[in-house]
């Protein structure tokens, strides 16, 4: 006697390979933190200046639970315009120091051109060439405050949202539409939109022409065979995931975690005590960020995905409590027929409707 097949009633047999699922509903891994390297951004302007200028800024190098480096970033045209506060600041930054596996290293004092360098900046390096994570609590301030030109974004993914021309990767013109933005060949605008109550969706867009440069390669840097579009993440969105705590308070987030880290100002005084300050900020976000890695690796995971560092949730996209709700009927492999199937007529649902098996019935 032959024994029966058994029939996954999550996909309807009569199409395809019975008992075989869509592949849309395989489970793609979360990234975990400690699979690419990262930087740390806190980004404030200078207090009392307007229009707005970039006051100081932290850029924290880390990897995983270790970080590497540390760059205080300073405006472009401190040195020149105040000496003194400059040498103040390059005092403080040589004593302190951060201990890697490469042995101690002092804080390095760059300005903001050069820590957004097309080629050689420790921003283009880490979280653009380098493929790494970009973790803010203040992401459209940080990366607002970098650019030297914005505009509407158009298009459908980030529609209501800004596009930002960072200094350095591109000039200003004037076009047919008036002041224009014109990206270096091999560096991407920058795209941002506010996501949920706490959110921010922010990526690079695609560098060239759709991607592509005048020879027709590819442009600017490409991963698993599409442009890249950044590991950016507000780290405050993923904490309200995970914590269900409805603010913005990096602090309310991080005592809820058992971290101490105090919320960023929008603006400081450059001296040594805010370079202080804002160090103590980015240490507080990075701590912050690897107790959310594991957090999100407890969710909808079984021993053995843990054993092996797999998650199904992680920090990128994580914008609400919702996400949470939305993973968990992907991690169940659950799919309605509507989303399988072409949409069917109305006799089709009324049949549906009246089924008492083989799919969701709403």
């Amino acid at each position: 006697m032959i024994a029966p097949t058994p029939i996954n009633l999550h996909a309807f047999p009569g199409r395809g390979k019975a008992g075989i699922a869509p592949d849309r509903n395989r489970l793609r891994p979360a990234e975990r933190l400690h699979e690419h390297n990262g930087l740390v951004l806190v980004g404030t302007a200078e207090v009392g200046v307007l229009p707005e200028r970039w006051g100081l800024g932290m850029g924290l190098s880390f990897v995983g639970r270790s970080a590497t480096a540390i760059a205080l970033v300073v405006d472009d045209g401190l040195e020149d315009r105040d000496p003194g506060t400059h040498d103040d600041l390059c005092e403080w930054a040589q004593g302190e120091v951060v201990t890697n596996p490469a042995g101690p290293r002092s804080v390095e004092v760059i300005t903001r051109r050069s820590f957004l360098d097309p080629d050689e900046g420790l921003f283009t390096k880490r979280c653009y060439l380098g493929a790494g994570w970009c973790l803010t609590a203040d992401e459209g301030r940080s990366l607002g405050l970098l650019s030297d030109h914005y505009w509407p974004a158009r298009g459908d993914h980030y529609a209501g949202g800004f596009g930002l021309g960072l200094a350095g990767w591109g000039e200003i013109v004037e076009g047919r539409r008036g002041t224009e933005w014109r990206a270096l060949p091999h560096r991407p605008p920058l795209y941002a939109k506010a996501l949920g109550g706490h959110g921010l969706l922010a990526g690079f867009g695609r560098a060239g022409r759709g991607g592509i440069d005048p020879d027709g390669k590819p442009a600017g840097r490409w991963e698993k065979g599409r442009p890249f579009s950044g590991r950016l993440v507000d780290l405050i969105a993923p904490a309200y995931a995970y914590d269900g705590l409805d603010t913005s308070g990096l602090s309310a987030h991080g005592a809820e975690f058992g971290v101490s880290v105090e919320d960023g100002p929008p603006a400081v005084a450059v001296d040594v005590a805010s370079a202080g300050q804002l160090l103590s900020i980015a240490r507080g976000i990075h701590a912050l960020a690897v107790v959310l890695d594991e957090e999100a690796a407890g969710w909808f995971t079984s021993p053995d995905d843990r054993r092996c560092g797999r998650s199904v949730v992680g920090l990128r996209f994580a914008v609400s409590p919702g996400s949470l709700a939305t993973a968990a009927r992907r991690r169940s492999g659950l799919t309605s027929p509507l989303a399988k199937f072409a949409v069917p007529d109305d006799e089709a649902l009324d049949r549906w409707a009246g089924a008492t098996h083989g799919g969701w019935v709403s």
